[in-house]
């Protein structure tokens, strides 16, 4: 794996291994950047969470694949008492979301 991202794969590495590190970089720099900032990207989180919210069976837990910064998994763990899961190909985004979550019911 390269040691420093860029926006080309090189041959080496597989698109999962690219998108790893691409995205570890991107978190690494700044958590809230790399997922976007404005009006249309919290019109569009808020949107996720509420479908989250109203497809999640409260008696089942829930699994957010790709998820990122893990806004939706707490949104979604604070209407919902079942156990909330979110994963992500980055591991940094993994680490930035379990050290932002305050929800005993969701894990990363």
């Amino acid at each position: 794996m390269a040691s420093s991202p860029s926006l080309h794969r090189l041959d080496d590495q597989s698109a999962a291994q690219w998108q790893e590190a691409l995205f570890d970089d991107l978190v690494r720099k700044d958590p809230l950047e790399a997922f976007g900032r404005g009006p249309m990207q919290e019109h569009l989180w808020r949107k996720r969470s509420a479908l989250a919210t109203a497809y999640a069976d409260a008696k089942a837990p829930s699994l957010d694949v790709g998820c990122g910064n893990g806004r939706v998994v707490s949104d979604l763990a604070a209407t919902n008492p079942a156990r909330v899961v979110g994963i992500d190909v980055s591991a940094e985004c993994v680490r930035y979301a379990s050290a932002h979550s305050s929800r005993p019911n969701a894990s990363f």
